[in-house]
């Protein structure tokens, strides 16, 4: 949220509203398409699918769960232990009071905004 305020300020906007959140969100989303999209290459499958996937739900209580799991096609719970752990070292995931989510908020925007099909991989 700093990072936004501060980008909103730097646009020397004195009155906020919906409007321009929403507006300095995309772009900065924007502008770190090409930082987003190289994570594809940074990082294994596994890791990536589930990055994507968790970004997709917003949070997730149990991404080990056969239900997640099969819902976007991340293979077995070990293969998903490993890359939430990974993911958590990397820091582009934490756990909160239960919860996983991305610590980049607009990296998890950029994952909504591309889709994916809940039904299968993403």
């Amino acid at each position: 949220m700093q990072y936004l305020f501060n980008a909103i300020w730097g646009h020397g906007i004195e009155k906020i509203d919906n409007g321009i959140i929403t507006s300095v969100q995309q772009e900065i989303i924007t502008s770190r398409d090409a930082l987003y999209s190289n994570y594809r290459n940074l990082l294994t499958d596994a890791q990536y699918q589930l990055l994507k996937a968790i970004a997709l739900e917003k949070q997730v209580k149990h991404p080990n769960s056969s239900g997640f799991i099969q819902k976007y096609g991340l293979g077995s719970a070990s293969t998903v232990n490993s890359a939430i752990k990974t993911l958590i070292d990397k820091e582009l995931v934490c756990e909160e009071n239960g919860l996983y989510k991305l610590y980049d908020v607009f990296q998890s925007k950029w994952f909504r905004q591309q889709g994916g099909p809940p039904g299968g991989r993403v």
